[in-house]
């Protein structure tokens, strides 16, 4: 008989999908993937689950719902539920999936409920079965969080967790369960029931011994972990363990973890808080055998520093914040941990914390360049038309490869392209992951004028090489079209491309390159710094006639000589439109690169295959909002688009005002003046000629940008041509529809993917592994940002400084781990606090040097007001990170030293307040005084 797969879904909930019917969700929903013989019946079914799930078929009972397919169009299933609750229900899924098996499914999902079997001991029974349940939210943190703890040597066992860790005798045999099937026809049925069976005998029962309680309790997240209480694993006891420290600030510290048992205990030697877990191996699950307490110690007085936390059990509280958006900044995770446990936790941990989530939500980072092959395969399998090319180098390493670059594009992008304007922006941007790399973007522009993605690379470096590979693979797997424009940057590695004539296909006519006009504009600045050089820069670039296009350039030469020299030398056609001769279609900058760069900033600090999987999604969830929009536009009747039409209607309210001059009627040539304008740069009284059988007006608006231009609307306004015809189609509603209509089907399973091209183990570049240190996560801005000037910004750093102690001032660890922690701790508290109290006597002489003129004086409320942030500082920054730091036994001196130095500060603000108030003579000695001795 044949097997079948069964997902099997659990901890999550199910709904209604509108398109896919019955469907399953929840933050931690959980799969296992159990494979059976078809046809077995429901009780070994449960038991076969309930194995795949870890759990004891004798403690839990499930019930399971099956994924009904209910019909199938074209290459959607809708589903419904068929709760499983007898032979007859079990029969129906066998016979739907034997059809499906038929139509190429492989699999089927099952949706289960866990419900723990509980028997407790009552008034009715005879005996009392004691039993524990453990909830199915005592999981808590997932493995792959940690990564191990210390093994130490601890006590000897007690006789009590002797008894709970023996499991079952060796020497008894274990006999499976075997279902036997009831023959009805041959075996001989029973005999009839004799009375004395169903005779009440029950009334008068009773249990003579009083009524027990199992010992077994559930845990909620900052309760106190107490005797008796079960845990699913041992990283679940220190879940709860680190859960109890952080609401109640305390550290403990492990005496002794094994796979048997787990002590921790107070990290203060006095105190004699102290619990002990072990592993009840014929239960499978964690006990509680032991806690000592209560806590006699100190808490940490008022320092919240986590100290407690570490980056597994922090990366359990921040997932389902990197979940929604794994782009979250660190800052912005800190102030969500200190929202959350009220603890304030250190840049570093939090950052790793975040590394470790990623990696538990999106894979390993080496290990996704593994699964890529596989996923890429899944993908074009899924949605034929879909092109990748990956490229490898040889490995020493028999059986792998390394990953040299990756490039993709997915189906409904290149259909839908062929609806946009021939245009597209390039650009490339760092990746922020665990390797180094550049991921390179192709960008369209719809018929609205909006971001069309077209297709995407990840490779090691910007370079002449990369650059013409990407630009190959655009050119064959994506789009054929002669008389493409690409708009790009002025970098070398894209330039030597372009120069090079053994690239025909990225020579003139199937290719013309242009130069991006923001860029240009800040290579100009950036060389000579001058505002009004930059801004007549971009007026020449903009301009759509040669004569206005000359007179800017003859002012730059007024300007700056050696920038007129420097813009001579580029071809003008690259970035002056008034030479473009249409190719650029108006887009004069590759913005819509650089802001898709934005959207995909959280991707680009994903693992590779986690980042393909993003654009897939991202673009699909991007198509159908386009789509949905332009049906509803097309539904309520309009032409064109928004953009267009817009600049349609702008020209035509300026056509009114022109007058026209039919020269032949034949060739359909006129001659349009425009009236006197002081307002316009030109003064306006221009003549133009338009021909609209070639389509061309001499103002070259027509030309480049493919709407209509205001003199050609005044013809056709006079001699009752529709103007409208004249708009290019590439505007039109039907275009935007096209070009958005493709659709994203629905990735398969992963075990339907078929085998990838290639078989080695691709592995990650050793060589690009990030070095220590914070890159930027933000695109650096310069002068031709908004606001005009260049912000302070970091550069991008690679390397950094190895972690250095501030106590002792060697690297390779910090000041929590200094081996000089205790010895240096007081001369450093010391030290600092003298340090603040020298500087709030610094600013209070400096007010006591206004002398008589406090009260009228506005720069002495200004020192007020330093003085006081000073003092704000002190108290809340300064006390508190020193305090925390110091060891438990010299908290309290240090601590009355720094009240001292409080009741300072507050005399030195009550006499400064009383000398601005009522300044007399006595009031200015007495503060003279307090300054003087002030520490």
């Amino acid at each position: 008989m044949d097997s079948h797969f069964f997902y099997v879904y659990y901890d999550g909930e199910t709904y209604y999908h509108e398109l896919h019917g019955l469907s399953y969700q929840g933050s931690n929903q959980k799969q296992k993937c159990v494979k059976v013989k078809r046809g077995i019946g429901l009780m070994n079914l449960q038991r076969r689950i309930l194995n795949a799930m870890g759990l004891d078929h004798s403690r839990h009972n499930i019930s399971i719902v099956y994924r009904a397919p209910q019909r199938v169009v074209d290459t959607q299933v809708f589903y419904n539920s068929l709760q499983l609750s007898g032979a007859t229900e079990v029969k129906m899924m066998w016979e739907v999936v034997e059809q499906m098996v038929a139509r190429g499914f492989i699999g089927s999902d099952l949706y289960v409920t866990v419900e723990p079997i509980v028997v407790e001991a009552g008034e009715g029974s005879q005996h009392a079965v004691l039993d524990g349940t453990v909830d199915e939210h005592i999981d808590s943190i997932p493995l792959q969080y940690y990564q191990g703890w210390a093994e130490n040597t601890g006590d000897g066992d007690d006789f009590e967790e002797l008894l709970d860790t023996m499991g079952e005798h060796e020497d008894v045999d274990h006999i499976e369960d075997v279902v036997v099937e009831e023959n009805r026809d041959t075996c001989p049925g029973p005999d009839p029931t004799p009375e004395w069976f169903t005779k009440n005998t029950w009334d008068n029962m009773f249990d003579p011994s009083p009524v027990m309680q199992a010992e077994v309790a559930s845990w909620t997240p900052g309760e106190q972990p107490m005797k008796g209480m079960v845990f699913a694993t041992k990283l679940a006891v220190r879940h709860a363990l680190t859960w109890y420290a952080v609401r109640e600030n305390f550290s403990y510290k492990t005496e002794h973890s094994d796979s048997e048992r787990l002590m921790v205990s107070c990290e203060d030697d006095s105190c004699p808080w102290s619990i002990r877990a072990i592993c009840c191996k014929g239960d499978n699950v964690w006990k509680i055998a032991k806690c000592k307490g209560p806590h006699t110690c100190d808490k940490i007085q008022n320092a919240h520093d986590g100290r407690m936390i570490d980056s597994a059990f922090l990366a359990y509280v921040l997932e389902r914040y990197i979940r929604e958006d794994p782009a979250y900044k660190i800052k912005n995770l800190r102030h969500v941990a200190l929202a959350d446990l009220k603890h304030e936790v250190s840049h570093y941990k939090v950052w790793d914390a975040k590394q470790k989530a990623v990696a538990a939500i999106y894979g390993d980072f080496k290990e996704s360049y593994a699964e890529l092959p596989c996923f890429l395969a899944g993908l074009k399998d899924a949605c034929p038309g879909t092109k990748y090319k990956l490229l490898v180098d040889d490995h020493y390493e028999r059986g792998t490869c390394t990953f040299k670059a990756i490039f993709w594009a997915f189906r409904p992008c290149i259909v839908g392209f062929k609806h946009c304007r021939p245009v597209i922006s390039i650009d490339a941007t760092h990746l922020y992951g665990k390797y180094k790399g550049k991921l390179m973007i192709a960008m369209a522009i719809d018929a609205n004028n909006k971001i069309y993605p077209l297709a995407f690379a990840v490779v090691e470096s910007e370079s002449t090489e990369t650059w013409g590979w990407f630009l190959a693979c655009i050119r064959r797997y994506v789009t054929g079209r002669s008389k493409l424009c690409v708009i790009s940057d002025r970098h070398p590695g894209i330039q030597a491309v372009f120069r090079d004539t053994n690239r025909d296909f990225l020579q003139t006519p199937m290719t013309e390159h242009r130069y991006c006009l923001r860029h240009v504009c800040s290579n100009v600045n950036s060389r000579w710094n001058n505002e009004t050089l930059k801004n007549l820069v971009w007026r020449a670039a903009s301009a759509t006639q040669e004569r206005k296009f000359n007179a800017t350039f003859g002012l730059i030469e007024n300007v700056n000589r050696d920038a007129h020299k420097y813009l001579e030398d580029v071809p003008k056609e690259k970035w002056a439109l008034a030479f473009d001769e249409g190719f650029r279609y108006g887009a004069m900058t590759t913005n819509v690169s650089e802001c898709f760069n934005g959207v995909l900033k959280g991707a680009r600090s994903l693992p590779i295959t986690a980042m393909v999987k993003y654009t897939w999604f991202k673009l699909n969830t991007y198509f159908d909002d386009r789509r949905n929009k332009s049906i509803a536009q097309l539904k309520s009747g309009k032409r064109w688009c928004n953009y267009a039409f817009d600049i349609f209607m702008r020209n035509k309210a300026k056509a009114e005002h022109h007058r026209v001059t039919r020269l032949s009627a034949q060739q359909q040539s006129y001659q349009v003046d425009t009236p006197h304008n002081p307002g316009t740069a030109g003064h306006g009284d221009h003549t133009y000629g338009v021909n609209l059988l070639q389509r061309t007006c001499t103002c070259q608006k027509w030309k480049l940008y493919k709407i209509p231009c205001s003199h050609v609307i005044a013809v056709c306004i006079q001699f009752r041509h529709d103007a409208e015809q004249y708009i290019d189609e590439c505007y039109s509603m039907n275009a935007l529809f096209r070009s958005y209509a493709p659709v994203f089907p629905a990735l398969k399973d992963r075990l339907s993917w078929p085998d990838p091209k290639e078989t080695r183990k691709v592995i990650p570049n050793p060589r690009l592994i990030r070095e220590k240190g914070r890159p930027v996560s933000t695109r650096i801005r310069n002068e031709m940002d908004e606001g005009g000037k260049r912000p302070r910004t970091t550069p991008w750093k690679e390397g950094g400084r190895k972690v250095q102690c501030g106590l002792c001032d060697q690297e390779g660890h910090n000041r929590r781990t200094c081996p000089k922690r205790n010895e240096a701790s007081v001369k450093m508290v010391d030290v600092e606090l003298r340090g603040s109290a020298h500087r709030i006597k610094k600013c209070a002489c400096d007010l006591l040097s206004i002398g008589g003129n406090l009260v009228d004086d506005d720069d002495s409320w200004d020192l007020m007001g330093n003085y006081l942030r000073l003092k704000s500082t002190f108290l809340y920054c300064d006390f508190n990170r020193m305090i925390s730091s110091a060891p438990r036994d010299q908290k309290k001196p240090l601590t009355e030293l720094a009240n001292k130095l409080f009741c300072s500060i507050e005399t030195l603000i009550n006499l400064y307040i009383f000398a601005l108030v009522v300044y007399t003579p006595t009031s200015l000695d007495v503060f003279t005084l307090a300054v003087n001795g002030f520490y």
